[in-house]
Formats: structure tokens, sequence, C-alpha cells
């Protein structure tokens, strides 16, 4: 094999893996966030992580929570084609906030913070499907 071929091979190989690590670490929190969601709503709610896009530059995905009757997105997210750093939108109250997670021990904590923040989109909306669900087990309109 020529050089340019191991350099091309090794370096591939590099960036797919880096691209999967990361990949792989946002899909775990988000199953784990989905998780602690549906436990601590008693099922309301459910968070959702959706691919919106993938290309040279990388993939992209939007973050839902959803339950009686309402979808919301809470959050994006931007996996780089080299993995880390993870970019991320989180809506917040009445704006959003750009965060770049460096590690997986940055998307746990950036996952920690959105469910402690009550100006959070996961919490207010979140808040907003228990309420409503409560209404309707209430017979409430």
């Amino acid at each position: 094999m020529s050089s340019f071929e191991d350099s091309l091979k090794t370096t591939l190989l590099t960036v797919n893996e880096a691209f999967d690590v990361a990949d792989a670490d946002l899909h775990r929190e988000v199953a784990e966030a989905a998780r602690g969601l549906q436990r601590v709503t008693e099922g309301a709610a459910t968070l959702t992580l959706k691919k919106t896009g993938e290309g040279e530059q990388g993939a992209h995905y939007s973050l839902f929570i959803s339950g009686s009757g309402v979808e919301a997105v809470v959050g994006q997210f931007h996996v780089h084609a080299r993995g880390y750093p993870v970019s991320v939108i989180s809506t917040l109250r009445s704006s959003q906030e750009n965060l770049v997670c460096n590690d997986s021990h940055a998307l746990t904590e950036y996952f920690s913070k959105l469910a402690s923040n009550p100006d959070s989109g996961l919490v207010t909306q979140a808040a907003y499907i228990m309420r409503k669900k409560s209404k309707t087990r209430d017979g409430r309109p």
C-alpha cells in the first residue's frame, strides 16, 4: 500500500471513529434523559431525538418533547464530522443559548443543567404537558 493510501486509511478511520463516539454519546444521554422524563412525568411526556440532516460536515438533530397533544423542539445538536465538540442550541423560555460540549462529560453536564433550569424549554414544556394532563384527568378544559 502506498504512503497516500496508508495516510488516507488512517485518517478516515480516525475521523469516522471520532464521529461515531460523539454520536453514540449524544444518543446515550438523550436515552437516559428520556427515561428520566418519563418517570418524573409518570409517562405524560416523552423525549425524542430526530435526525434533521447529515452531510460531509456532520449530522444535525432536533430534540423534541411531546405529550398531551404538545410537541416542541427543546434543543438542536450538531455532531461534527470529526466528532467532538458537539454544538448545542438550547431553547430557553424567551431565547436560545448556543453551547459547545467538548466531551461526554460536558454532554452529561448539559442535560443536568437543562433539567435544573426552570427557564429551559424542556422544563417549561414538561410542566405544561403535566398541567394539561392533570386538567384532562380532572375533566377540566
